[in-house]
């Protein structure tokens, strides 16, 4: 179908575009206590260091690549070989805090350090419809084996490892071993494409490769690009650490030689190392304490949404920072419980699941699929919860709709909850200095509807005994976190990529602020440079790009700040805003350069609507792609005065009275944006955008690049053959 013109019978209000800064000018925001505003330092030249920075945040600027050198590895940090005399492990438990790594943190859990946890579970799994736990103990007894296994094999200092699998305990057991054999690890997205599991492979020369399935080990044997430097590949078991599946002990002498290299079963890589590690049993442990925080251990590989994806290395200093940040900022406790369900092969997930969980001795809990999300939130009932934007907008979906089947007296209990509780919230996240006296009426008030309706609904969800929710990889709507706060959950937004170890800044738990994304983090320093792009500098910053000196020269400007291409602001109480992003500014035919986010922002606001894409690029106008929400569909169509005949996604795409619902939307959205930058054209596609379509990542990120190739070669007629002018004159 064609594209529906938009536009409004209703008067436009103007608004000025919000303004750029001059090149050159900046303001500069470091981690630090809540109040005041941010200190402008001038120029971005003469930007200083944070006060309280790292003495070494302040890195050297990369050198600039030599002609011919994008294939050599000079982003490739060199690996640092551990000590051949291995120090004597009281010693180093007493040098302990001058070697800040996670691997010195892990075997403190292991061996009850700091915190008596070596018997408390550390990771569990569902297997035969009950949770397996392992202790910490017993997760430091499974990496020591791995780590002597790899070792059997061949596998030394420098090598790499790459893991195509869902996420699992063995997922992180493989990754800590590596790390203690001075390796590096990159995870594949289990949805990644046969080119792209194959580029990932080639280019990151992985030596051994976990795989969980045996579509994951087709990609390997069907790879089009000769994998030279594989040489093992681990089959994973049925369940985690336990006995081999049916099948999978079948023909392995084939699939060994038809790829050229060995293949075993997880089961056979642990009795590989068993010997070994009875006989030294504290080896791989000294070893792993003696790498000093500069040794480079990980890679991520970047979605891709601007092209083919990118290694982002880390060392040991950046995971190190970023757990003991995030752990002082949420304030966790230490020993929380966590549900693992997002990609390990994101950032974000490594954080929560791994750096912080190995921070705080949490337990970790794996879901065995996002089907099975809602069902482990409930048996798990975690007590720290990250998630991204979609799901929170799912769960917000699903609870209204929830609360509207309730009967006349719950429905009217349900609404007064969430207007006291939102009074409470704003109370609670308010200055301190500001903040009022709640009147005793509505804490008796809130006290009433949070044990009689606000505890269940939450205990419905899994939430009841959880204090920190966050939400990372995308801007959440501040409807949704206004909704969520009135239910006494306040989401604490993370802004940050890949490039910075995957946080930047982050609302500070009793001071959420919607509609921004926080404070910076301690010991970092955040500019805004030239077009307002925001930069920072600190231990955070990633090592480089693996193998692409030329994109880490062109991501680290000459002071060591890092380019995010995102733009922000600082608001009056010093928290960041994000304003929009460098890259995906829409710059029209007419020379306009036009913010896609804040009119998506809006129209996804509105009931029905799942997904909103602006597309214009080089094009005369903005066209908005937008994609109906499924769960909302029968509220929908009530609104639009459907009664029957429509049933599906592609029939209300269809419908006359479903396109002129939405297109009181657009005119909405159209009277808050400049002329320039309204929506001329709507079409609602029939499906909603998927990581199957290649429309999304793996972690729900818009490409947009690939969606305006997709879509944007459909006419832009209105299938009722009408066509209403808008009323903004284009530019």
């Amino acid at each position: 179908m064609g594209f529906v013109a938009a536009g409004s019978s209703a008067r436009r209000r103007r608004r000025r575009p919000a303004t750029t800064r001059r090149a050159g000018s900046c303001r500069a925001q470091t981690g630090r206590p809540l109040r005041g505003k941010p200190q402008c330092n001038g120029r971005l030249a003469d930007a200083a260091p944070a006060a309280n920075a790292p003495r070494d945040a302040t890195r050297q600027p990369p050198s600039k690549p030599q002609a011919g050198s994008g294939d050599e590895p000079p982003a490739e940090p060199r690996p640092v070989q551990p000590a051949r005399e291995p120090v004597p492990l009281l010693a180093l438990e007493r040098d302990a805090p001058r070697r800040r790594t996670i691997l010195n943190r892990f075997f403190d859990n292991v061996n009850g350090v700091h915190r008596p946890c070596a018997d408390a579970p550390a990771l569990g799994y569902p297997v035969g419809g009950a949770w397996q736990t392992w202790s910490w103990a017993e997760y430091g007894e499974l990496v020591s084996l791995v780590a002597h296994g790899l070792r059997r094999y061949g596998f030394r200092a420098g090598d790499h490892a790459t893991v195509l699998s869902g996420n699992r305990p063995e997922w992180l057991i493989l990754d800590l071993a590596v790390m203690c054999l001075g390796g590096a690890t990159a995870g594949v997205y289990p949805n990644d494409t046969l080119e792209q599991v194959s580029f990932i492979q080639e280019h990151f020369r992985a030596k051994v490769a976990l795989v969980d399935s045996q579509r994951q080990l087709d990609k390997l044997l069907a790879s089009p690009r000769k994998l030279s430097a594989l040489q093992l590949v681990v089959l994973l078991d049925a369940s985690p650490v336990g006995d081999a599946a049916p099948g999978w002990a079948a023909s392995l002498a084939y699939r060994s030689s038809s790829m050229r290299c060995k293949t075993i079963r997880w089961a056979q890589l642990l009795a590989a190392g068993r010997d070994e590690h009875q006989r030294a049993p504290r080896r791989i442990e000294e070893e792993a304490r003696a790498i000093p925080p500069s040794q480079y251990c990980m890679t991520v590989y970047t979605s891709g949404t601007t092209g083919a994806p990118k290694g982002a290395c880390y060392t040991h200093r950046n995971l190190y920072f970023m757990a003991e940040e995030i752990s002082r900022s949420v304030g966790s406790g230490g020993q929380d419980v966590t549900l693992s369900f997002l990609p390990l092969c994101h950032v974000a997930e490594r954080i929560q699941g791994e750096l912080l969980a190995i921070y705080d001795a949490n337990t970790v809990y794996f879901s065995e699929s996002i089907a099975a999300v809602k069902e482990h939130l409930v048996e798990v009932r975690p007590t720290l919860f990250l998630s991204v934007p979609r799901l929170w907008e799912k769960l917000r979906t699903a609870l209204c709709q929830a609360f509207a089947e309730a009967s006349w007296l719950r429905s009217a209990l349900i609404r007064r909850a969430l207007q006291v509780g939102a009074r409470v919230a704003e109370h609670r996240n308010s200055r301190r200095e500001e903040r009022p006296q709640t009147s005793p009426l509505l804490a008796w008030q809130w006290r009433l509807l949070s044990d009689s309706v606000v505890r269940g609904i939450r205990r419905r969800l899994g939430f009841d005994r959880c204090h920190t929710f966050a939400s990372g990889a995308a801007p959440l709507s501040q409807d949704v976190c206004f909704f969520f706060a009135s239910l006494g959950m306040d989401i604490c937004e993370l802004y940050g990529q890949s490039e910075s170890t995957g946080v930047i800044a982050l609302c500070p738990k009793g001071a959420v602020k919607p509609g921004t994304v926080g404070l910076p983090l301690r010991g970092t320093q955040v500019v805004l440079g030239e077009e307002g792009e925001i930069r920072v500098k600190g231990d955070n910053v990633f090592a480089g790009y693996y193998r692409d000196a030329a994109a880490t020269a062109a991501v680290i400007d000459d002071l060591g700040f890092l380019r995010t291409g995102d733009v922000g602001r600082f608001d009056e109480d010093g928290y960041l805003v994000i304003t929009d992003r460098l890259k995906e500014l829409i710059k029209t035919s007419g020379g306009k350069y036009v913010a896609p986010q804040l009119a998506e922002a809006q129209l996804r606001e509105h009931e029905g609507i799942a997904q909103a894409v602006m597309i214009g690029d080089r094009m005369p106008y903005c066209v908005a792609l937008v994609c109906l929400d499924e769960t909302q569909l029968r509220a929908l169509l009530r609104r639009a005065g459907v009664e029957d005949g429509v049933v599906t996604l592609a029939d209300a795409a269809r419908d006359r009275r479903v396109l002129h619902l939405i297109q009181t939307y657009v005119d909405a959205v159209n009277a808050q944006l400049p002329s320039y930058a309204t929506i001329k054209y709507f079409r609602i596609l029939p499906h909603e955008l998927s990581v199957e379509g290649g429309e999304m990542t793996p972690t729900l990120k818009i490409k947009r690049r690939v969606v305006q190739t997709k879509y944007a070669q459909a006419d832009t007629g209105d299938v009722s053959g009408e066509r209403v002018e808008c009323a903004g004159e284009g530019g």
